[in-house]
């Protein structure tokens, strides 16, 4: 399956400085060295990042805090649960929660409606917060009663 381009999310008008500054993104990496990449990254794109290492504890957090993440940026190999499950799990909890597959070994194909954008490892970080920014802008104009788009794919 080819994912299409998130094109039609950045042509939504931005709520700007709004968006952003309330948007906070849970990130989901087994690795300490890509979890410090990718707070830095996100938090040097104006976002505030709360991370894990492990799925379990990340269902733990969205659990006992409802809706308080905009995205939630998971890795694909994890050990004690594959990111593909963690997403099946976080649609369970929340349906709209935005979620960003970010795998060094992204798959061919993915379950329709799993995950909203599936990275490739490396990418670089304004690729990452551009697709975080346009993600949270859907996440935050569905909160505040807009029409919520169809789910887009992509693999920059």
């Amino acid at each position: 399956m080819k994912y299409s381009s998130v094109a039609a999310l950045r042509q939504r008008p931005s709520s700007g400085v709004r968006a952003i500054a309330t948007a906070e993104v849970l990130v989901v990496d087994d690795e300490p060295a890509v979890r410090c990449v990718l707070e830095i990254g996100l938090s040097a794109n104006g976002f505030r990042v709360t991370s894990c290492g492990d799925p379990i504890e990340a269902l733990a957090i969205l659990e006992a805090t409802p809706r308080r993440f905009v995205v939630v940026v998971t890795d694909l190999q994890m050990p004690s649960m594959s990111g593909l499950e963690l997403a099946g799990r976080i649609r369970q909890l929340d349906p709209e929660l935005a979620i960003i597959l970010h795998s060094g070994a992204l798959p061919d194909e993915l379950p329709a409606g799993l995950v909203d954008v599936a990275l490739a490892k490396p990418c670089s970080m304004s690729d990452l917060g551009a697709q975080v920014r346009a993600l949270a802008e859907l996440r935050l104009a569905r909160s505040d009663g807009a029409a919520a788009p169809q789910r887009a794919r992509d693999t920059t």
